[in-house]
């Protein structure tokens, strides 16, 4: 869930605006659980920012991207070792 967190935290902070804005918190969440609705990134955002979001919010936590494989793309993104 943490890896999930994450994906939303992007989309959240590159567009400035919450995912599924029409949708109370009680929605999304049931949204998840019985559609299994997923964020996307905006295709307007850096191949990166929708690679990330993609990996870290498939629904199921084992395919997600781990803490360590998000540093190690971010640490190339920008360029530190």
């Amino acid at each position: 869930s943490d890896m999930w967190a994450f994906g939303v935290l992007l989309i959240e902070i590159y567009t400035q605006a919450v995912p599924f804005p029409e949708l109370t918190p009680v929605g999304v969440a049931n949204q998840v659980c019985r559609f299994e609705l997923r964020p996307i990134a905006p295709t307007t955002s850096p191949e990166i920012i929708q690679e990330l979001v993609d990996g870290c919010c498939k629904f199921v936590p084992n395919e997600r991207e781990t803490a360590a494989s998000v540093v190690e793309k971010l640490t190339k993104l920008t360029g530190n070792k």
